[in-house]
């Protein structure tokens, strides 16, 4: 997967992904300064290159948050400190 091919579904994954915390109340990442990488329900080719970039990310020190798609209405996200 090409790199711009990564960021077009990213930025259309990571648009679910900030619509749903900015509709809900989740405070237990917000006193921390941490990167949140989302994971597809579907897309397992975009998900290995995710996993790529959390480990780029906690090489260069960073915190990461692993936001998986869940595909449950009810609970749309499941979220793990990397």
């Amino acid at each position: 997967m090409s790199k711009n091919d990564q960021g077009m579904k990213n930025l259309d994954l990571f648009e679910k992904l900030m619509n749903f915390l900015s509709s809900k109340k989740v405070d237990k990442y917000s006193s921390g300064d941490y990167s949140f990488v989302a994971f597809s329900k579907k897309d397992k080719q975009l998900n290995e290159e995710n996993s790529k970039l959390v480990t780029e990310l906690k090489k260069e020190g960073k915190r990461v948050i692993k936001a998986q798609e869940t595909g449950n209405s009810k609970s749309p996200w499941n979220f793990v400190q990397a």
